[in-house]
């Protein structure tokens, strides 16, 4: 799998995005992020960073990984991700998103 490095001043990254689910996740390198709060079986639409900043290590959808740098207590990140991998993210507090209303 290729792996592709993103430094965070260089997204762009919409913070007027409406989001209407959270869900508790912990970083892991073979759980997949739970599809919807509460069983909507809504895919994700990005995360939140709720603790200290650092790194995000993230499996694409479409397959691949991704370390996203950089990033801030507070940050939100539109990218939809499989996984939020344990290995390489050092960021505390990463929420995954949802948008249940489509």
């Amino acid at each position: 799998m290729a792996t592709t490095q993103f430094s965070s001043k260089f997204q762009n990254i919409n913070v007027s995005a409406s989001y209407d689910g959270i869900t508790p996740f912990t970083p892991s390198d073979s759980v997949d992020v739970p599809v919807g709060p509460g069983g909507t079986n809504t895919p994700n639409v990005g995360f939140a960073i709720t603790g200290a900043g650092g790194n995000v290590a993230v499996q694409l959808p479409g397959g691949g990984t991704a370390t996203l740098t950089g990033l801030v207590t507070g940050q939100i990140v539109d990218c939809a991700v499989k996984r939020i991998l344990a290995t390489g993210t050092t960021a505390a507090g990463v929420i995954p998103l949802y948008n249940e209303r489509g």
